[in-house]
Order: structure tokens, then C-alpha cells, then sequence
């Protein structure tokens, strides 16, 4: 007999072994198909938001209470500074018990001094309790006496005082806050009005561009050469106390390849705001002053500026420099920025190469190589080599931001060699500028398959090597493989082809634009379950495929923070090994797809990248749960 279970809510009928539940009946939890599922989560985000307006409303009448007791209390004090009114009410007359205290209270104060007046009051109180009717009646006739005295006063007092039949009763300021108070609730049940435009009405087209952009006033002739002849010379004042002069002109230049001198000083005055935040202020008003092309504006940001930069980074004395700080990812790339404009002054002569050759030229940009720091990771105590590194700018960017303890890298073509020397001294003395370090690193220009130019001891002693072989032959691969030999055990290769044999690839799933809380994403799991999900703890994902499944069935347990998880499918088909030479073996896991964008020079799509880890060679490989251990 096959043992089945019902769905909690549409009560259809399903088997237990493809719904994935093993355990007993009377232990086993409320069972939900996918259909359900989703409704299910559509009905608590409706719950959620009713509670939200429920408490909104609450806030509100609880905001109108507080303004109608701030009122009366208004008023209450409004009343006691009011002018003595001329004619008075009638004051209400004594009783026959206050007229007793009164006649008797000076009497027992002076026989009985040591009592305070709640004493006095008692004792008054028991004799007049102990008083018959014939004493007592005298207090009475007084108090009918003026009592009818003040019904006489009063009934004077009220033809006076009658008010007319005209005058309506006018509403107090509670009446007021309270009759807001419904209107406002009333206006905000009534539909919204759909806003219909005119049927003879033309539409303009927006441009595919800029459709998300306000639009922007283009300047006159007139104005832009009256921007043009204001030109001034700006001083920054930089974290080791030197003035870097930017020569500031607010007119537009014509040719959007060229780079702007307002961008750049608005760009290192960002720069220098992620260590000292109070300088944000200054950045905020030179923002302002080029969208309004307002000069004085400007001059004014940058003597703000300089003078908070004194204030928080004081001169310390003579001969004595501020300690270095290691600079985080949007520092390096804008330190790198800074130093390719200087440097490089014709960009496309670096694609002057032979096609489908080794020499082919293309970078790996600054948003990969931040990936790969966080992934491989790239720590401090590590050996880094970039085999084809072209001007240098991953080395740089691997010294700066990962502040690895020697960097190296190996061009073989002239023009890039010759780039890359310049931008060695240039990335230098720009670090110390703003007073950032970085690792120790070194350019060379030759071949990284020469024993001489890339030697067994500089193996041996890397940790990391990158390598962009997208444009390499097959036997170039075959001497990298030969020379990977002098590695040492545990060495990670980054390359963006495999050295392995190319069986082809499944790809990633599409599952863009899917986080936590939004939507819903493919879920098929080891224990059969299948079909769309939503983001919940006890599930986790593919970092190959994309696929979710729960963490009980992968062995993950829930306070585990594993963002690098791989499930065994893919981690069968990833994982690949290449035999070496002298026993030595190459481990390969990939392709990881980058979510980096524009990661390359050569292509704005997604690329992958492979990493291989050298080790002794082995039949059976271990099987980890996260690719971090890789």
C-alpha cells in the first residue's frame, strides 16, 4: 500500500515519498502543495500590509487624542489668565456643615496647636456628628437663607445672560481637530480618480536613452563661451598636506571622450570622503555648483573643503607624514582611473595586434578582480602573479585592494610593457598622494614561458596566478602546464578557460533579479521535491546553477551563512582533474559565472572563470559543501 497525504488546504491527494516527508504520520508537519504555497505567502503579504494600515491608523488617532488633550489643557490655562469678568456668576452658597466648621475651626486651632489642619477638620467633624437636631438647626435656617438669596441672584444673573436666537453655537477648537480628523479619513477611502488625458492630445516620443531622466535645458551658444572664458585654478589640499592644482572650467567639453577636470577634482574630493565622512558636505555643494554651473559656488566647496580637511587630519609637525591606509574597492578604482588618464594617451593603439594570436590584448576589469579577491580569497600573506598582465592595472588593483605581500606581473608586447612602467611610478607616488598603501609589486616586460624571465623560485613561492587565456593556443596551455609543475601544493590558478578537456557547459539558470523577498525562483531538491518556491532560511542555493533546495537535504544547517554553496550535481560535473608531471595533479572547478558586469575589456556580456588548485595526484576527490573550500 502506498502511503499518501493530503494538502493542508486544497485537499488533494499526494505521496509521501514525492512530497519528501519521512517522517511519521502523528509527527509529521501541515503539508502545503506549490499552488498553495504560493497563494498561501500572497495571502500574508495581504495580512501584513492590513496590519500595516491598522497600525497607521492607530498612530493617527492616537496623534488626534494627543492635540485634543493639548487643547484642554490650553484652555484650561487660558481660563485662569482670563480679565475678571464685570458681572460675575452667582457663587453656590455654603451647606449647614461648612457654615459649623467654619464658626468652630479658629476655636479648636487655638486649644489644640500641635494639630494640623486635617486634625482640626476631624475633630470638627466629630462634633458635629455628636450634635442633635435642635443645635444643629440653627447652621440649617442659616444655610435656607442663603440658599435662597443666591436662587434669587441667579435667576437676575440668567436674563441677563440669555442668549439670543440667532447667534448659532460656535464649534472649539476640539470640535475643529476632530471634524479634520473624519474628512481626512473620508478622503482616503474614496478611489483615486484615474487621470484620463484628452483624446486629441499628441504624445511626444522620449528618447530610448534617457527615458528614466528629467530632462535638461540645453545651454545657449552665449552661455557656454561665457563658461568657457571663466577658467580658474582650484587647490586641493590632500591627506599628506600637498596642493594638487586642477585648472576648473564649467563648460561642457565637446568631446565626451575627454575627460573633464570638474569630474576628476569631484571624484578625488569623493574619494578622500569614504575616510573622513565630515567632508561629504563640501562634495554635496561642488555637486550642486556644476549642475547649476555656478563658479563661485565651486571656489567656495573647494575653501570648505580644505579647511575641513585641516581640521580633521591636522599636520602632525615637521618631517612627520600620516600613517597609510589601505584603500577599499571604490578607492582603487578611482586611484586606477586616475593614473590610466594621465598615463594613457591614446587608448586604441592598444589594440594594434596580430588577430588570432597569442598577443591578442584585452583586460579584466577592476568589478572581476574584486570578485575573484572575495572569492579565491586573496589574502595579505600571499605570493600574486598575473601572466599577460598588459599595463598592469590587475597587478595594481590585486596590491592595493587585497595588499598582497609581493605582486607580480609579465607582459611580453613592447607597447603595454612600456604603459606599465610609466604607470608603476605614476600608481606609486598617486598612493602616497592620498595617503594610501599598498603591496609590494613589480612589472617585466618578457615571456612568462622563459625559465629566465619567469623563474622556478618565482613559482614556487606564488600562492595565486592569474592567467587570461581566452586568446591562447592549444600549445601554450600545454607549456603553462608544463611550467605549473615548479608549483607548490595547494597553488589556485585563475584562468578564464580551462586547462582541462572543453566538454561544453550547462550555464547558470536565469534567475536574475531574484533576492530574498522578491518573487519566486526555481526549487528542485535530493529528496524529490520540485516545482517554484519563495525565499525562505531553511533553503539554500546553487552558486552553478541557481537551483534552491533545503539545507537539511544538503547538509547545511540553518545558522550557517554558506553563500558559496554547491550542490552535488554540479559539483560532479565541475569537478575534473589534470594529470602532471612528477606525480602532480591540477584540481578544476568551474566555470563559476562571474555576476560582475562589464567584467572584461573585449565583451559587456557574462563571462566565467575557472579555478584550479594544484595538488598530488589522486583517484578520488572530496566532495565539500561550500566552493569557498575549494
Amino acid at each position: 500500500m502506498c502511503i499518501r497525504d493530503r494538502c493542508f488546504d486544497c485537499n488533494n491527494w499526494f505521496h509521501i515519498r514525492c512530497v519528501g516527508f519521512i517522517m511519521k504520520r502523528s509527527r509529521r508537519e501541515k503539508y502545503r502543495c506549490g499552488p498553495c504555497t504560493v497563494t498561501f505567502t500572497e495571502l500574508q503579504k495581504l495580512e501584513q500590509q492590513h496590519q500595516r494600515e491598522m497600525e497607521e491608523e492607530r498612530a493617527r488617532a492616537e496623534a488626534t487624542r494627543k492635540a485634543v488633550k493639548k487643547v484642554k489643557v490650553e484652555q484650561q490655562v487660558s481660563k485662569k489668565a482670563q480679565v475678571e469678568d464685570p458681572d460675575p456668576k452667582p457663587k453656590r452658597p455654603m451647606s449647614a456643615w461648612f457654615l459649623y466648621l467654619n464658626s468652630v475651626r479658629s476655636g479648636l486651632m487655638r486649644a489644640n496647636p500641635e494639630l494640623d489642619i486635617c486634625a482640626v477638620t476631624t475633630l470638627a467633624a466629630q462634633g458635629w456628628r455628636e450634635m442633635d437636631s435642635e443645635e444643629r438647626a440653627e447652621f440649617d435656617d442659616q444655610a435656607k437663607e442663603l440658599r435662597q438669596a443666591y436662587d434669587v441672584e441667579m435667576k437676575g444673573y440668567r436674563k441677563r445672560h440669555k442668549p439670543k436666537k440667532s447667534e448659532k453655537k460656535r464649534k472649539g477648537r476640539i470640535d475643529i481637530l476632530v471634524d479634520q480628523y473624519f474628512l481626512e479619513i473620508s478622503k482616503r477611502k474614496k478611489p483615486e480618480e484615474k487621470k484620463t488625458e484628452p483624446k486629441n492630445r499628441k504624445r511626444s516620443k522620449l528618447s530610448p536613452h534617457n527615458t528614466n531622466l528629467p530632462v535638461k535645458k540645453a545651454l545657449s551658444e552665449t552661455r557656454i563661451k561665457e563658461l568657457e572664458k571663466q577658467v580658474e585654478s582650484l587647490a586641493l589640499l590632500m591627506p599628506d598636506h600637498n596642493l594638487v592644482v586642477f585648472e576648473i572650467c564649467l563648460a561642457p567639453p565637446k568631446d565626451e571622450d575627454v575627460p573633464w577636470a570638474v569630474d576628476d577634482m569631484i571624484e578625488t574630493m569623493q574619494c578622500m570622503a569614504h575616510d573622513y565622512p565630515a567632508l561629504s558636505s563640501a562634495c554635496e555643494q561642488a555637486k550642486d555648483a556644476k549642475e547649476n554651473f555656478d563658479m563661485n559656488s565651486m571656489s567656495n566647496s573647494v575653501e570648505l573643503f580644505n579647511a575641513t580637511m585641516m581640521f580633521v587630519n591636522p599636520a602632525k609637525g615637521d618631517g612627520i607624514v600620516p600613517v597609510p591606509t589601505p584603500p577599499n574597492a571604490a578607492q582603487t578604482l578611482h586611484l586606477q582611473n586616475l593614473v590610466y588618464h594621465r598615463v594613457v594617451k591614446n587608448p586604441q593603439a592598444l589594440n594594434k595586434y596580430q588577430g588570432f594570436s597569442d598577443e591578442v590584448y584585452g583586460e579584466a576589469q577592476h568589478p572581476l578582480i574584486s570578485e575573484l579577491i572575495q572569492t579565491v580569497p586573496i589574502a595579505k600573506d600571499m605570493v600574486f602573479i598575473d601572466l599577460g598582465s598588459g599595463i598592469g592595472q590587475v597587478v595594481m588593483q590585486v596590491a592595493a585592494q587585497a595588499q598582497c605581500k609581493m605582486s607580480h606581473g609579465i607582459e611580453l608586447s613592447d607597447l603595454p610593457a612600456q604603459y606599465a612602467q610609466a604607470m608603476e611610478s605614476e600608481f606609486r607616488s598617486v598612493t602616497k598622494q592620498y595617503g594610501k598603501c599598498h603591496g609590494d609589486f613589480s612589472l617585466i616586460q618578457g615571456n612568462f614561458l622563459d625559465p629566465e624571465t619567469l623563474s622556478a623560485q618565482m613559482l614556487g613561492e606564488a600562492d595565486v596566478i592569474f592567467v587570461n587565456n581566452v586568446a591562447f593556443g592549444a600549445e601554450t596551455n600545454q607549456q603553462l602546464l608544463e611550467r605549473f609543475t615548479a608549483l607548490k601544493e595547494g597553488t589556485k590558478i585563475i584562468s578564464m578557460r580551462s586547462f582541462a578537456t572543453q566538454v561544453g557547459g550547462r550555464g547558470r539558470l536565469l534567475n536574475t533579479g531574484v533576492h530574498a523577498g522578491e518573487g519566486a525562483f526555481k526549487f528542485r531538491c535530493s529528496c524529490g521535491l520540485t516545482g517554484v518556491s519563495h525565499y525562505s532560511r531553511d533553503l539554500v542555493d546553487c552558486i552553478q546553477c541557481g537551483v534552491w533546495q533545503h539545507r537539511r537535504c544538503a547538509g547545511v544547517s540553518t545558522d550557517e551563512e554558506c553563500s558559496q554553496f554547491l550542490c552535488k550535481q554540479c559539483h560532479r560535473y565541475m569537478e575534473k582533474q589534470v594529470s602532471m608531471k612528477d606525480g602532480m595533479s591540477m584540481d578544476v572547478l568551474g566555470p563559476f559565472y562571474s555576476k560582475a558586469q562589464n567584467a572584461v575589456s573585449w565583451t559587456s556580456a557574462p563571462v566565467s572563470y575557472f579555478i584550479h588548485t594544484i595538488g598530488r595526484k589522486s583517484t578520488e576527490v572530496a566532495k565539500p559543501a561550500c566552493a569557498t573550500e575549494y
